[in-house]
């Protein structure tokens, strides 16, 4: 369990189950206030492709034998849960923090990644950082947002914070074959309204690393904040707090009618 103070206010997270906790009470993370308006569409054809696949290697040659049956089921059930891209996003991520943390001048320069995959994937970044030449503030900050008006509050990790050109940055690396801007953009917002309350210092830009994955390009996305996205990141912040009550009360009543 990681313990971090952000004025004054004790935040703990477990990396392992990615929670966050302020005196024994769990707290939203910005990662599930940006996937508010996340398309999920996606996932039905993901998990569709992983069964056929499932299926294919069980039920070629002479089918499948009577004691697989229940594996086989088991495993179809189970395909959502690979975690082997979150595994290598994972991997990616805390190599980053290495490397950004040696910049800083903290930590010593990392050996390059071993797997191959891997290592095209933080190349561009580190070439990027080494072209420009940000001026690294932090890596891996776990940051706190407290909402002055209605006291629903909200934890997450943004990857990196820089000046760039003058201007107050705050970068998000994404290893996924795909990305929905709309959905990342809305976490970098919340991370950045955690930023500016917990520093008082106002973000210029958020940026979003595509870390190349199978053959795909790098790609940098850059937005301005503004005060209507500031708006906006207060409002998610509401509505993700409002649909976990709803959920609770659905579940409460579930519950009782059950009884």
């Amino acid at each position: 369990m990681k313990e971090v103070h952000i004025n004054d206010v004790k935040i703990e997270f477990d990396p392992i189950k990615h929670q966050y906790w302020l005196d024994e009470r769990s707290l939203i993370s910005g990662t599930r206030i940006g996937s508010l308006y996340e398309d999920k569409v996606w996932m039905k054809y993901w998990v569709s492709d992983m069964c056929q696949k499932l299926v294919r290697t069980y039920l070629d040659g002479s089918g499948v034998p009577e004691e697989k049956i229940e594996e086989l089921i088991k495993k179809i059930n189970d395909c959502h849960k690979d975690t082997t891209a979150m595994d290598f996003g994972n991997a990616c991520h805390a190599w980053m923090e290495k490397f950004g943390n040696y910049k800083r001048k903290k930590r010593r320069k990392p050996a390059k990644p071993k797997s191959e995959a891997m290592k095209n994937a933080v190349q561009p970044m580190v070439e990027w950082i080494e072209e420009h030449n940000p001026e690294i503030i932090a890596c891996e900050e776990i940051v706190y947002y407290l909402d002055p008006d209605t006291d629903l509050d909200f934890s997450g990790t943004l990857d990196i914070r820089f000046m760039l050109d003058g201007l107050h940055c705050i970068g998000d690396y994404k290893a996924a074959k795909k990305i929905d801007l709309t959905h990342y953009v809305l976490q970098m917002v919340v991370y950045a309204l955690a930023i500016e309350q917990c520093t008082g210092i106002p973000v210029d830009r958020l940026y979003i690393f595509k870390l190349p994955k199978e053959g795909l390009k790098f790609q940098v996305k850059t937005i301005e904040m503004t005060d209507q996205l500031r708006k906006g990141g207060r409002l998610a912040n509401y509505l993700k707090h409002m649909e976990k009550d709803v959920e609770k009360a659905l579940k409460n009543s579930s519950t009782k009618k059950g009884t």
